[in-house]
């Protein structure tokens, strides 16, 4: 007898790669965040199968490193060319000028603001 079990878990990325390549052609209701729209079961399917990683990476390590390494808890294949924002310390007063301020201190290889 064969099982019903499957060689995988079935997720949500799963169920709608199986809709983009059976029902491609089908429209569906789906929202863009202002309003609902008709798309393709295939568009649908390749946004869910894109990753879902940011394209910069702003990460807080209170460590007094002053690096966007990672440590090795961050993949080196990933946010490897200029996208990495690392928050080295944090809520640490100095005082400048007779004026006493809370910082935080960022060591920054990433764009912090795209100009169009």
């Amino acid at each position: 007898m064969l099982s019903t079990m499957q060689d995988a878990p079935l997720t949500i990325g799963r169920i709608l790669a199986h809709g983009a390549t059976f029902h491609g052609r089908s429209t569906v209701a789906t929202w863009d965040g202002e309003k609902a729209v008709a798309v393709g079961f295939a568009e649908v399917g390749a946004r869910a199968a894109a990753p879902l990683l940011p394209d910069v990476l702003w990460y807080a390590r209170w460590d007094k490193r002053a690096s966007t390494d990672g440590y090795g808890a961050l993949s080196r294949g990933l946010w490897t060319t200029h996208q990495r924002v690392h928050q080295f310390v944090g809520n640490t007063k100095e005082t400048h000028g007779g004026v006493t301020v809370n910082i935080d201190r960022n060591a920054v290889d990433a764009p912090v603001a795209l100009v169009h």
